[in-house]
């Protein structure tokens, strides 16, 4: 059964790429809205769509090293109420980048502020410097089981996140605690269909799947596909812990992508819909 069924804000949006004056990450107005959207769809077609993964690329240093009150403008705790009003799951990614940037206290902090405000946390190494070095997710794993064991953890994606995982992921799975999920691309950074042939067995760590088939990080055009992503496999969303679908930028591009959503879990329970 899948546990997390959503959305990730997870896009590079540069200054050069700005839409009539606006660049980086969703308005707190626009995000609260998109909660409500995700709300009253599953609302209506009762699917499970209940996760929100927040990590907008642009903003992630400032988001992972200033104080704790600028998190999300310090509108954290009324971000985290409004989703869970829509019994969505707010989950701020942490992503501390190259262990020598670390702080342990600092992110023990941080990831308890979420957890003591209703979120949740999940730890991200993708697009990091260096990242993908075999010492250095041997530490990711440590501090990913740290926080697992203080605040839980939803999952981890390291520094490799796509093609031979089983190989380019062994020093992290070795050492990672089983329970704790793998997040990830599939096959490819950006796949036009999905079957279980994207899947791992990771020595038992379940798969979230991180999609980036609409993750336009660039305002041109041509960048831009509208059209919903294959799933060869109807079993497919029953094989792996979660599915969040990364979007793009600004909010209104993206509210035929979340309904999108509804059509592959329906479809996977063997179910016809049609979204007005």
């Amino acid at each position: 059964m899948m546990r997390y069924l959503g959305v990730v804000e997870g896009f590079y949006w540069m200054d050069h790429d700005s839409i009539n004056g606006r660049v980086g990450e969703f308005s707190h107005d626009g995000r609260l809205k998109l909660f409500e959207v995700m709300g009253e769809l599953n609302r209506q077609y009762d699917v499970g769509l209940n996760t929100y993964l927040y990590d907008p690329k642009y903003f992630r240093e400032r988001n992972n090293r200033g104080s704790l009150q600028d998190m999300l403008a310090g509108k954290l705790l009324e971000t985290i109420q409004t989703a869970k009003r829509n019994n969505i799951t707010f989950v701020y990614g942490l992503a501390p980048g190259h262990s020598s940037h670390w702080n342990y206290h600092e992110l023990l902090e941080r990831a308890a502020l979420v957890k003591n405000f209703g979120g949740e946390i999940a730890l991200l190494f993708d697009d990091s410097g260096g990242c993908a070095r075999d010492d250095q997710m041997i530490m990711q794993a440590d501090l990913a089981n740290t926080l697992n064991e203080h605040v839980g953890l939803v999952g981890i994606c390291s520094g490799a996140y796509s093609g031979d995982l089983m190989t380019r992921l062994k020093p992290l799975i070795i050492h990672l605690n089983h329970k704790i999920p793998i997040i990830h691309v599939g096959k490819e950074g950006w796949n036009r269909s999905m079957d279980r042939s994207h899947l791992h067995s990771f020595g038992g760590h379940p798969n979230i799947i991180w999609d980036n088939w609409m993750a336009a990080d660039s305002s041109e055009p041509r960048r831009l596909a509208f059209c919903p992503p294959l799933r060869h496999s109807d079993d497919f969303c029953s094989a792996v812990e979660g599915y969040l679908l990364n979007l793009c930028f600004p909010e209104e591009r993206i509210v035929h992508m979340i309904a999108s959503l509804i059509y592959l879990k329906t479809r996977d329970l063997g179910k016809t819909v049609e979204i007005m």
